[in-house]
């Protein structure tokens, strides 16, 4: 009898030690899992980061002036006047800039930019397919308004993978979170990108209600302006956006209930 009860326990034992070992073994698994997804987490955010920075880099330092000129002649083409129509015909290397001496007759001028502007159709007209091919690339990724957009994308990913650590390192430390903000901070980072293209067509919307074509001939510090305007807002938006809140509430008017607290 009591070799029995000997066994029983001893096999009771076993059976604890091994459940206890399985248990290590995915505490430890999970503990592994963790730690790739964090540095998963990392490498990714790096690359969000340089994929930014040579958007950013390209939008400052590339024209495409002559590559939407190349894809889109018949809407383009017109807008162009006077120095600027002259530029661009210059840079196509199709001929002599203007035919004959200069002149401020108007009307020889308007005949002058006409012959421009069908030269510069001919030239568009002329280009195979792998130049056009190329031109749009060009446009798709360095067109300031196109630009603007991915890089608005990136900030609020760039944003949200900054929340997911900031989060984790609150909790951590023991900082206490409202409900609200913790689910901002949680949030999945593509969230947050949409949110930060969000923000981005919020702007474009706005600007085009003022500005009929605010992009056709964008300068560089035009550019840095907006650019950085746009990737702060972005990332603003996807880092936490109870923030922009706060901010909108130190304006006086903005908070829905400072009238009522008023009044009582």
């Amino acid at each position: 009898m009591l070799t029995k009860q000997s066994s029983v326990s001893s096999d009771t034992a076993a059976s604890g030690d091994a459940e206890s070992g399985n248990n290590s073994r995915t505490q430890i698994a999970k503990k592994g899992i963790w730690i790739s997804l964090w540095e998963a987490r990392s490498f990714w955010v790096s690359v969000w980061i340089v994929m930014w920075v040579l958007l950013f880099s390209g939008g400052t330092l590339i024209e495409t002036v002559l590559s939407r000129v190349a894809i889109g002649p018949v809407s383009t083409v017109p807008s162009f006047k006077g120095e600027v129509l002259q530029r661009i015909v210059s840079l196509t290397g199709i001929g002599n800039v203007m035919d004959g001496e200069a002149t401020v007759d108007p009307a020889k001028q308007t005949y002058q930019e006409e012959l421009l502007r069908s030269k510069l159709i001919s030239w568009s007209k002329g280009l195979a397919w792998y130049e056009k091919l190329w031109h749009f690339v060009l446009c798709l990724l360095f067109y300031t308004p196109i630009n603007l957009a991915i890089l608005s994308f990136l900030s609020g990913m760039i944003g949200g993978f900054s929340s997911n650590f900031s989060v984790e390192t609150m909790e951590k430390a023991g900082l206490p979170l409202s409900k609200e903000r913790k689910m901002y901070l949680s949030e999945p980072p593509l969230t947050a990108a949409i949110r930060g293209f969000l923000a981005y067509v919020c702007f474009i919307a706005g600007v085009y209600v003022v500005m009929n074509d605010p992009f056709n001939e964008t300068s560089t510090g035009q550019y840095l302006k907006v650019a950085g305007t746009m990737t702060a807002v972005a990332f603003s938006f996807g880092y936490d956006p109870t923030k922009i809140g706060q901010l909108l509430n130190l304006i006086p008017g903005s908070n829905p209930g400072s009238d009522t607290d008023k009044a009582t």
